[in-house]
């Protein structure tokens, strides 16, 4: 990660800011930044807290957009599969109907 001037306005202010915290039983996080934009700000750069692998966790406002998108997904598999359930069965009723026209009695079969 780059240092960037939000770290360096920091500095000058004599604001420390460490760059692990927590325990090595527990685990540790990590504080970086990097460049974004936010709630409709212009792109700058953000403090972010990182997992021991780099990986970046995402800001709350974030979960919650990923949480709504899986949601939506979600219910769109479930619409799909009521909807291809429903065909199965109007199929079904159709080739029943079709076999009790021609005579043939479907539950003796």
């Amino acid at each position: 990660m780059r240092q960037s001037a939000l770290v360096i306005e920091l500095a000058e202010l004599g604001v420390l800011i460490p760059t692990r915290f927590g325990c090595q039983k527990l685990g540790w996080v990590f504080i970086g930044v990097a460049q974004g934009t936010h709630e409709g700000l212009p792109l700058r750069d953000w403090l972010h807290w990182y997992d021991p692998q780099g990986q970046a966790y995402p800001a709350p406002e974030n979960v919650i957009a990923l949480e709504r998108a899986r949601a939506a997904q979600e219910q769109q598999r479930r619409l799909q599969a009521e909807a291809l359930a429903a065909q199965e069965r109007q199929q079904r009723e159709e080739l029943l109907q079709k076999l009790r026209d021609r005579g043939i009695d479907p539950d003796t079969l």
